[in-house]
């Protein structure tokens, strides 16, 4: 046998040590009684309650040796901490393990007697042992005492932590924000904390204690509740339930979620944590609706609305986008942007998505490939956002903008072509916004007028290039019946002269 045996479960030891706050390098007074009577018992000069921790033996209470902490592998009590009850040692010189270490020659030990200092869960916390100078033996009585008071030592020590847990649980138990009750096997309350009380809205000073739990649960529950307790009072080990509870005094009802245990083998009893859910439960269910809104808006609109990652791949579309671009509910969960948008702007699509990073939204037109191959054209606003677990997204909105697009691009052709015939065939005309009160030319009016391309007329300016005889009074009148009937008028001029023109 080495030095410094390591005992099997020796992590699960040194955690129980540092549990039962045992580390600490002092001494505990209520232990010295315990030494002294080790030392009569056994009629030994030395006696000592000691802890191991990883690497030292640490003296909690010494009778005829001072001393305080001992290295590990210096001493004979390691060997004890492998025994089931007691290691006995008549005569340390021939004891092979123990004779060379320093230690026990410098004090003269020739006899030593060591219990183990075991818990519940099988941890040997430390010893209790006794030491003498010359080689002697221990009866049957004496055996059985020393082996007596190491038990005794251990309660000591985990009654110490019982103690230190009960006063920490006392604490929570008062300043929880949670509910906590105890009560018997019919659900008569025995204990409650005051939380209890504040969040059903007792205010009345007398206790609530000797009334049943059931009491406080709402009608709506009450039955669902009674199962609940039922089950439990059958050796059911613990039951989650959430239900109303009410409030006689305050007439209110709060939504608290419970966990109940029982403890019906031991003391016929059962343990209630409640936590109170209520406003939770009212934000939950606002979000809910939320979504739900959203969920209806989302689908319903008439436009295009999808939600893609910085890839393009698109993670949601609504139903009538998905009908505009010809794509089933199952096609569209492989949708990607990219794939969509025609190749001649890929780098449009590219610019994009960087003003997106930078800008955090963008709006413009862009085009888009339906199932079929047809070309769209779609007015869209997007701004970039976070999905639940924090990767951008980019939330889209899109207007089908096709026929206006091809209706403009037609309508500017023909005014091309128009503009062209005016300027061969020597046409100007003109218009009046009624609403603005703004006259505007032509490029070949201005051209005919022999005026700056950036000149911009009146009424009066204009009219005063008309013949002040024949033309003038014409113009006048019909612009005066325009306005009279609230009309947008509109008149070509065909230029018959080079100065005074006539109509």
């Amino acid at each position: 046998m080495k030095n410094f045996p390591i005992p099997t479960n020796e992590k699960q030891r040194l955690q129980a040590v540092y549990d039962y706050n045992l580390q600490e390098h002092d001494k505990d007074e209520e232990l010295e009684v315990f030494a002294n009577a080790a030392s009569l018992i056994c009629n030994a000069p030395i006696a000592l309650v000691s802890i191991f921790d990883e690497n030292y033996q640490v003296i909690k209470a010494n009778c005829g040796i001072e001393v305080d902490i001992v290295p590990r592998q210096q001493t004979i009590c390691q060997f004890s901490l492998m025994e089931e009850e007691i290691l006995v040692i008549d005569d340390v010189t021939k004891f092979e393990p123990a004779k060379n270490i320093a230690g026990v020659k410098a004090a003269n030990i020739q006899f030593y007697a060591g219990v183990p200092l075991i818990d519940d869960n099988g941890n040997a916390l430390g010893t209790l042992c006794v030491n003498d100078h010359y080689p002697r033996t221990l009866d049957e009585k004496q055996r059985n005492l020393l082996i007596q008071l190491g038990k005794n030592i251990t309660k000591l020590l985990v009654s110490k932590k019982r103690k230190k847990d009960a006063s920490y649980f006392q604490n929570i138990y008062k300043i929880s924000n949670n509910l906590i009750g105890v009560a018997d096997i019919n659900g008569v309350l025995k204990s409650i904390n005051p939380a209890f009380k504040e969040v059903l809205g007792i205010k009345d000073k007398k206790t609530i204690i000797t009334e049943n739990f059931l009491d406080f649960v709402s009608e709506k529950d009450k039955k669902k509740v009674n199962t609940y307790l039922s089950n439990l009072k059958n050796n059911t080990d613990s039951i989650n339930f959430k239900c109303l509870m009410y409030s006689p005094e305050s007439q209110e009802e709060k939504l608290v979620e419970w966990y109940t245990r029982s403890n019906l083998k031991i003391d016929n009893e059962i343990f209630f944590f409640g936590r109170d859910i209520t406003l939770e439960n009212s934000k939950k269910v606002e979000l809910e609706n939320s979504e739900r809104k959203f969920r209806n808006f989302f689908n319903s609109s008439l436009g295009l609305m999808t939600i893609h990652d910085l890839d393009g791949n698109i993670l949601s579309i609504n139903k009538k986008g998905l009908e505009s671009m010809g794509y089933s509910e199952n096609e569209a969960k492989d949708l990607n942007l990219k794939k969509i948008i025609p190749k001649s702007n890929q780098k449009e699509y590219q610019t994009y998505i960087e003003t997106i990073l930078s800008k955090k939204q963008d709006s413009g037109l862009m085009s888009l490939i339906k199932k079929d191959g047809t070309l769209t054209y779609w007015l869209y606003s997007n701004i970039l956002d976070k999905d639940n677990e924090g990767n951008p997204v980019v939330m889209s909105t899109a207007v089908d903008m096709t026929q206006r697009t091809l209706l403009e691009r037609d309508l500017n052709r023909v005014r091309q072509l128009l503009d062209h015939t005016y300027e061969v065939a020597n046409v100007g005309g003109w218009k009046y916004d009624l609403i603005q009160q703004k006259l505007i030319w032509a490029d070949t009016t201005k051209k005919i007028h022999e005026v700056e391309p950036d000149y911009e007329p009146n009424v009066e300016t204009a009219l005063n290039f008309y013949e002040a005889k024949s033309s003038y009074p014409k113009i006048k009148k019909a612009f005066k019946d325009a306005i009279e009937k609230g009309i947008e008028y509109d008149m070509e001029l065909q230029i018959v002269t080079q100065k005074r023109k006539t109509i």
